[in-house]
This record gives C-alpha cells, structure tokens and sequence, in this order.
C-alpha cells in the first residue's frame, strides 16, 4: 500500500508518496543530481523528510516557532541556490544542518538586538524643574594630582594585587569558557541533527570543555571528586591531554589525505570528536572531522579476508597490513570498485614496499 504524507511546512504545502520520499533519500547522489536538475519531486522529498527537524534545530535560537519557520524557508532557499557549490565533502543532510544553524543564530542575534521604542520607559513621575545642587561635589573636595597618584599607590597592596589578579585570570577563564560553550552547544546541535538516533553524552562533552579552562590542579580535584566512571574519567583526560596535539596535526600546512584523517580520528569518541570542532579556531579543522563523522568512517573495501584467502594468501598479521592499505586507497579515491580493488591487491601483493 502507498501512502501519501500530507504535511504544512510553513508556507510550503507538500503531498508527497512516503515510499517516494524513502526511495529518494536513500541514494545521497542522485538526490543531489534530481534538485540540481530542478525536480520538484526530489526537493519536496527533501523538505518531507528534515523539515521539523529544522524547525525544532531553529527554535534553539530564535523566539517563536514562527520565526523559526522563517528561517527554514530562508534555509532551503539558501540550499536551492548553493547546490552547484555543495562538493559532497560532508553528506547533504549535514550541510544543510550547518546552513540552518547559521542562519538562525544570525537571526536570533539581530532578535536580541532589536529594541521598539515603546520598550524604553522614562521615570518622568518625580522630575522636577529644579536643580538639586547637593548633587554637585564641591571642587575643594577633589584631591589634587599628588594626592591621588598616592591614594592610586597605597590601594596597591600586595593582598590587592594578587586579588586583582586572580579576578583577571578568572574573567578570562570566564569568556574563553562563554565561547567554548557556545561553539560546543553548535557542535551538539549539529551533531544531533545528524545522528538522530545515535546516543551520545552529551554531559560529557560539556564537562570537557569545563575542564579546558580549569587550572591542572583543579581538574584533578575534580576529576578525584566527582563519581565517573572509569570510562567516561578516561574520555575525559584523553580530550584534556590530546585535545591540543590534535589540533595541531590536523592544521598541517601540509593538506592530510583523507586516510590520515581516519587514522588519526579513528578510535576517538564522539565526544571528543565535538570537543575538536568546538575548539578549533580554523575552519579546517572542522571540515576534516565532520567529514570523519559524516563520511571516512562509514567507508569500508569491498573485499575481505575471506577474498584474500581466495587469492591463495595464508592468514596471518599481514592480512591486516594490506587490509588496512586497501582501505586507505579506497578512503584516498585511489580505488572505488570491486575490480580496482582485486587490482591493488594483485600490485600489493607482486610489490609489497611499493604498495603498502
């Protein structure tokens, strides 16, 4: 039986068969092929499937449900118009998660900017055409320049300044912790829109960002009190610890192939995937894991060990060696078919320290 789903996205009525919209979005690349070429079976197939989940990603940000509607309808046009530039580094639905995130936060800034005039009420009750004089201090009463450079001086106590001092170094902790928080809350946010079924703690990835402005003292005091478990203490200092390094690697001036991406992400949590993105400052960084998350880490070969068992190889630890080489070919572009795969594996296998 084929069912129709009726569905009001805003100002986009839609009537589209639910076995169609699941045959569409089950193959990303002639989805993409059919909204590039105009269809409007594939577009209403698109915005069937994310459109309340857009709705519901927009209300984080913005006031109303109504307000969110606008932004969506602002995001799929923005989505319709940037087609030619979507490259597949990352899946569609991540891409349009990320045109939807920015486009609301943009809007939810100018909400909170936005003042009518009506709201600024002025106290005029008790004003009184009469200048109050006692509101005015006496010249005389003002110290002269010596007498407050040597007030200045003696406020400067070495308890005052080492107070004063703190106060600073908590007031930067303080913003860098703001903006952390913010980039992490975006990364969540994405990361949710992208796996909607995928469990994640999302407690933990704040608490990594906690720990990234605490002094070392203090995270270990924190780490020592508070009840987690040996798993979620052991993601917490591997994001402590490696977070840095991380980062570093992966802003290379040198571009990374995609393989060295996987190898260097693979085996991390998810968790400390966003902690990553939350905290690099480039763009770069961001890019190689979301298409880590979105892409490297879906990728398997074709062939297995079973197929170079058939090829007439004995089991042992080289399996894993050509194994592993035949997913970085297939990760690098450098192989996309079961027959390029039997190819690369013949050369690998005829000149193994060229290959491998």
């Amino acid at each position: 039986m084929n069912t129709h789903v009726t569905r009001d996205t805003g100002s986009i009525p839609l009537t589209v068969s639910a076995g169609n919209v699941s045959r569409l979005m089950n193959d990303e690349d002639r989805l993409v092929s059919q909204l590039r070429a105009g269809e409007e079976e594939a577009f209403e197939a698109v915005v069937t499937h994310y459109q309340e989940t857009l709705i519901r990603m927009a209300m984080r940000y913005v006031a109303n449900r109504a307000t969110a509607e606008e932004v969506v309808q602002e995001t799929w046009i923005a989505v319709m118009s940037g087609l030619n530039r979507f490259e597949g580094r990352s899946s569609l639905h991540a891409w349009i998660c990320a045109i939807l995130i920015h486009k609301a936060k943009d809007r939810g800034v100018r909400e909170k900017r936005q003042k009518v005039f009506s709201d600024f009420k002025l106290e005029t009750d008790n004003w009184s055409s009469e200048i109050n004089l006692s509101r005015f201090r006496p010249c005389k009463e003002w110290p002269g320049p010596a007498e407050f450079s040597q007030h200045l001086w003696d406020d400067r106590t070495p308890e005052k300044l080492l107070a004063s001092r703190e106060a600073t170094a908590c007031m930067w902790r303080s913003n860098r912790l703001d903006q952390l928080l913010a980039a992490l809350e975006e990364a969540v946010d994405w990361y949710r829109l992208l796996y909607l079924d995928r469990k994640m703690d999302v407690w933990v990835v704040y608490m990594m960002g906690l720990l990234e402005v605490l002094p070392e003292r203090a995270v270990k005091d924190l780490l020592k009190r508070f009840p987690l478990s040996e798993q979620e203490a052991t993601k917490l200092k591997m994001a402590r610890v490696g977070c840095h390094n991380m980062i570093r690697r992966l802003a290379s001036k040198r571009p990374l192939k995609p393989a060295e991406v996987y190898h260097l992400l693979s085996g991390l949590s998810d968790e400390t995937l966003l902690i990553l993105m939350a905290k690099s400052k480039g763009e770069t960084v961001k890019r190689q894991v979301s298409a880590f998350l979105t892409t490297y880490q879906h990728v398997k070969p074709i062939l297995t060990g079973t197929d170079l068992k058939a090829m007439g190889l004995k089991p042992g630890p080289p399996f894993k060696k050509i194994l592993d080489s035949l997913l970085a070919a297939r990760l690098n572009g450098e192989v996309r078919t079961e027959a390029e795969e039997r190819q690369f594996l013949h050369q690998l296998v005829q000149d193994p320290k060229g290959s491998v």
